[in-house]
């Protein structure tokens, strides 16, 4: 057998030692076992029983391997999964309603053994989890998470466990361990030496001494831990003889644990003195601490700024040596340069010696130049006279050129301006015959367009009338459908009318029935309402009756314990008079046997008066704590029955307001199906509204044709006029087509005598210029006789020969545009001649054409028009009528159908709701059947209690006046 890890606290090592020591008595020679530990995700059992597979559940995860995250209430495992499931201290943290899942789950999965280790209900156990978190809370300043949960939940109950597990098919037996007393006087040490870090090694010692030592000890008295055992399917319990050692503690085995409290309790007397001095010297340390660091931060501070003026004054040296070392070659520089100009003043006072001696010969230069000079000038002046001599004769030449030249150009300004008349001439008549022609085109454009306007319009009309014809027909297929659809509807309607007042006159009757039933129900619920007041009164009455009983018996208690007081003092005057009898004896020894027997018999009857009275006490004090049980078990019964009280009066009222929600629904449902009935109706009469609007229409639009009829007549004799208009103005522009027939003629004429007169102009021009370039070469000869004598005639005679080139380029320049103008315009004239005879022919063509077409085509128009605008005027009034009564009808049945669904699904969720009431009202009556009968048996226990209580009352009363006869 395996004594597990004897390091661990006490506390732990009680509950996993003792489960796997039952483990182990069950065994029967069994391989490994597959155990599941619900709650422990320590994994510590797995060191108390190493051979076995102990798999973990818990809802908080660890690192641990093979941890399943689960509820203990609802473990994720299979039906008969395991051989054992054991839960160590986890029933007190589970929440009361939940406790019967969690020990009914660990059934389910055990094959053969469950086993609930921990702490169940007791008043001593209670008081010690009490005093233990004071302890903590006032002395260790500690919160205790699972002490605090055991407090929240409260612990459970060791009869309930068992019971239940009984009533699954177990044998059941319970195992106690750990003295409470003893627990708690050890666990008061543990949290205190576990608080402070120095103390966790002796805690540590501690805690080992009491595994090895005292565990098997440590099982007398009432104790504060149990193990429910349950054996299924034929297992047998664990033998619990020789489980523990006989005999409790040994005499001087809890002498270390006292020495132990002693030393720890000297010691947190001298901490409880030494912790201010300890705070105040953390303080002062801090306080130090600070200080140093200030003190450090200035040391740094101050070496930083010693190193800055290291740095600043090596710098300072580094620059005094660059300065030093500049200085030295400034100075070297300077010597250097001053010998330098010592050598270059030498060099120029030589050189300036030379210099005297070449101004010297340049001097003698200079006047041999000067002497040239004026042998040049005199040259110069003589060429200049030469020169403008020569200079004047070209002038008078330039300036009789010059005349000839004024000449050529009055005679060339007079050919410009005969021959700018001319071109304006022909230009104002080109300009207009071209407007003549243009205006002539756009009148034949404008007929061609007129008449391909009445053939577009023609053929339009013609498709016009045959897709009206179509759409008509089509039209008048919809319109019968619809009008078969608009049929079945309205039927259908009358049908949904005739179906929804059926409908609203059940759910009439439905309401007044539900307000029939709901009156029964309400009496009804007044009846139990009133019954469950009279049981509460009666519970009241039943209270203060024990009340009376409890303060009637404390009474008794009372007189019983001065009844003990008189006793006491009769004991203590019979002790008086014995010593007086004694006394007496001495003196009188005939009276004295007498006053000893007396004596003997009245000790005698003391005595059996005092263990009788001592008895008698004795069952009162049970008869009271029996009482008390009763009143406290009445008093659970009472807050149950209050409870449920209250629950029935919160469901009725619940009750109450679904029943009113129901009944405001279907008021509003109603209200709803009479407003929607309202707009059916009011849609029927827009309908029928909308159909007299739609006859008015149809009169509006033929009052519309007849209007349009009569702007399509006046639109016809307006084409006639502009036909006639037409027609004057092509006799209009042929007799000006003539005309300019005859201008063209002449002028014509006038261009030839023109031309002839420019030719003429141009044989004179030409010889003109043939003179012109006999006079240039003539003046070329003589510029080049000159040209050799000076080089300012040269360039004189070159730009005079430049200037004539220019002239006589210009002027054939200007010979050779007039040539060009004259062809151009022979050239139009030409082609005004052809474009005139040609458009006369077309001309006269097309009017006959169109004469002849426009005829045939108006009395077409007129023939056929008056047809056309009455059919398309009938078919668009129809059509128009049609579409909007066909919009409208859509409209409106989309309006129906959508209140026709909205209907529906209120009428479905009006059903709903009365099916919700209708369940909730059998639901509400089968819990006022439950009460009822729970209130019943609740009455008969109370009427068997109160028998009960009175007829232990009337043998209590009647054994302490026995008792006070006797005495």
């Amino acid at each position: 057998m395996s004594k597990g890890d004897t390091s661990l606290p006490f506390d732990q090592y009680q509950r996993y030692r003792l489960v796997a020591d039952l483990i182990e008595r069950v065994r029967e020679g069994r391989g490994p076992l597959r155990i599941l530990d619900v709650g422990g995700r320590t994994g510590l059992l797995r060191k108390f029983l190493p051979r076995d597979r102990v798999d973990i559940v818990d809802l908080e995860g660890s690192e641990l391997s093979g941890l399943v995250l689960g509820d203990g209430s609802r473990l994720p495992f299979g039906a008969e999964s395991f051989d054992a499931v054991v839960s160590f201290d986890t029933l007190e943290h589970i929440p009361t309603k939940r406790r019967a899942a969690f020990v009914e789950e660990s059934w389910r999965v055990a094959k053969s053994w469950v086993i609930h280790a921990g702490p169940y209900e007791t008043q001593r156990v209670a008081d010690a989890e009490a005093r233990l978190r004071g302890f903590l809370t006032e002395k260790l300043e500690l919160h205790h998470r699972y002490l605090e949960e055991h407090h929240l939940h409260g612990l459970p109950k060791r009869r309930d466990v068992e019971a239940q597990l009984g009533q699954l098919g177990g044998e059941v037996v319970s195992v106690g361990h750990a003295n409470i007393e003893r627990w708690l006087g050890l666990m008061c040490l543990s949290m205190y030496m576990d608080r402070d870090a120095p103390l966790r090694g002796l805690a540590a010692e501690f805690h080992r001494f009491y595994n090895e030592a005292l565990y098997t000890h440590d099982h007398d008295g009432e104790v504060y831990r149990h193990a429910v055992v349950a054996a299924f399917g034929g297992a047998r319990l664990p033998d619990t003889e020789g489980l523990f050692s006989e005999h409790s503690a040994p005499a001087n085995a809890t002498k270390p644990i006292t020495a132990l409290a002693k030393e720890l309790m000297r010691f947190d007397v001298q901490r409880d003195a030494i912790t201010p001095e300890w705070e105040r010297l953390h303080e002062v340390n801090a306080a130090l601490a600070d200080d140093i660091g200030q003190h450090a931060a200035s040391l740094s501070d101050a070496r930083e700024e010693i190193q800055r003026r290291k740095d600043m004054t090596k710098q300072l040296r580094l620059d005094a040596r660059d300065l030093r070392a500049e200085l030295k070659a400034i100075a070297r520089e300077a010597r250097e340069e001053r010998k330098a100009s010592a050598k270059a003043l030498k060099a120029i006072e030589q050189d300036l010696g030379g210099n005297v001696r070449a101004r010297e010969a340049l001097e003698g230069v200079v006047s041999e130049r000067e002497a040239e000079l004026e042998l040049v000038e005199k040259e110069l002046a003589r060429e200049q006279s030469e020169s403008a001599e020569s200079i004047a004769a070209l002038e008078a030449d330039l300036e009789s050129h010059k005349d000839v030249r004024a000449q050529l150009e009055e005679l060339l300004k007079l050919r410009d301006a005969e021959g700018e008349k001319l071109a304006l001439a022909a230009q104002a008549q080109g300009e207009e015959t071209e407007e003549v022609v243009s205006q002539l085109k756009a009148e034949l454009k404008a007929h061609q367009e007129a008449s391909g306007a009445l053939e577009s319009q023609f053929h339009g009309l013609n498709e016009h009338i045959h897709v009206l014809e179509e759409s008509l027909e089509t039209e008048r297929e919809g319109a019968l459908e619809t009008i078969e659809a608009l049929e079945q509807d309205l039927a259908a309607h009358k049908d949904s009318h005739a179906e929804m007042s059926a409908t609203y006159t059940g759910q009439v009757e439905a309401v007044e029935t539900l307000e029939t039933e709901l009156e029964r129900e309400r009496a009804a619920t007044a009846e139990t309402i009133e019954v469950l007041e009279q049981d509460l009164a009666g519970h009241k009455d039943s209270h203060a009756e024990l009340e009376r009983e409890r303060t009637a018996a404390a009474e008794t208690i009372e007189v019983l314990e001065q009844d003990l007081a008189g006793h006491k003092d009769s004991h203590a005057e019979m002790s008086a008079t014995y010593a007086g009898q004694v006394e007496a004896v001495e003196t009188l020894e005939a009276e004295l046997a007498l006053a000893l027997e007396g004596a003997r018999s009245l000790e005698g009857e003391i005595e059996r008066e005092r263990k009788e009275i001592d008895e008698a006490r004795d069952e009162f004090e049970e008869e009271i704590s029996s009482h008390r049980e009763v009143i406290a078990e009445l008093n659970s019964e009472l807050e149950r029955v209050r409870f449920v009280a209250s629950g029935l009066e919160k469901q009725l009222y619940e009750a109450r307001q679904e029943f009113d929600c129901v009944q405001g629904e279907l008021s509003a449902d109603l209200g709803t199906h009479r407003e929607t009935v309202k707009e059916l109706e009011g849609l029927l009469q827009e309908v029928y509204r909308g159909a007299l609007d739609l006859e008015a229409e149809l009169a509006r639009e033929r009052e519309e044709v007849g209007s349009m009829r009569a702007e399509y007549e006046q639109q016809l004799s307006d084409h006639r006029s502009s036909l006639e208009s037409l027609e004057e103005l092509v006799s209009q522009a042929q007799a000006d087509a003539g005309r300019m027939h005859s201008e063209l003629e002449r002028e014509r004429e006038e261009g030839l005598e023109a031309r002839r007169a420019l030719e003429a102009d141009l044989s004179g021009h030409r010889a003109l210029v043939e003179e012109l370039q006999e006079v240039s070469r003539a003046t070329e000869a003589a510029l080049k006789a000159r040209e050799e004598e000076s080089a300012k005639a040269r360039e004189d005679a070159d730009r005079i020969r430049e200037e004539s080139a220019e002239v006589v380029e210009a002027l054939q320049q200007d010979l050779r545009g007039h040539q060009a103008v004259l062809a151009e315009r022979s050239q139009e004239l030409e082609a005004v001649r052809d474009a005139l005879g040609g458009l006369e022919g077309e001309h006269e063509v097309a009017l006959r054409a169109a004469q002849e077409k426009a005829t045939a085509e108006q009395q077409r128009l007129l023939e056929d028009l008056d047809v056309h605008r009455e059919v398309m005027a009938d078919l668009r009034s129809e059509l128009e009528k049609n579409v909007s009564a066909r919009e409208g009808v859509e409209v409106d049945l989309r309006r129906v159908e959508e209140m026709a669904q909205k209907i529906e699904g209120e009428l479905r969720g009006t059903q709903d709701a009365l099916l919700d009431s209708v369940q909730a009202r059998a639901g509400v009556e089968a819990e006022l059947q439950v009460l009822s009968d729970e209130l019943g048996g609740e009455r008969e226990t109370l009427a068997f209690m109160r028998k009960e209580m009175g007829s232990r009352w009337k043998n209590l009363v009647r054994a302490f006046l026995g008792t006070r006869r006797k005495y």
